[in-house]
């Protein structure tokens, strides 16, 4: 099946054409898959997680260091263990927003009392 106004010159499909039937390719794009160095990079940091943890944990426990650290420690491996707290989104003058969700078209019935 052929579709000249989806086709450039040279018979190639033109960028936004829809997909066609057979049409080969892939719609969504390659995947894409790490390079080498950034898999090295990858199993490097993986290695020293523990490590990093263990560490930030005795930084948030030592009397030592200042408080502003430790308890940039503490909030860090919080968030980390039970997720960070929703942030509320406020305006210029400080009030909190309402965000509200418009649509342009118009529900249309497919039965009767829907």
């Amino acid at each position: 099946m052929i579709h000249p106004e989806f086709q450039d010159e040279k018979g190639r499909f033109k960028k936004g054409a829809p997909f066609i039937g057979n049409r080969n390719g892939n719609k969504n794009g390659a995947k894409k898959t790490p390079t080498r160095e950034v898999k090295d990079a990858l199993s490097i940091a993986e290695d020293a997680m523990p490590r990093l943890i263990l560490d930030m944990i005795a930084d948030a426990q030592d009397n030592s260091a200042s408080i502003r650290d430790r308890q940039m420690c503490r909030e860090y491996l919080c968030d980390r263990i039970y997720g960070k707290a929703n942030q509320p989104l406020t305006g210029a003058n400080g009030r909190e927003l309402i965000i509200k969700v418009l649509y342009d078209n118009p529900v249309k019935e497919t039965a009767p009392g829907l």
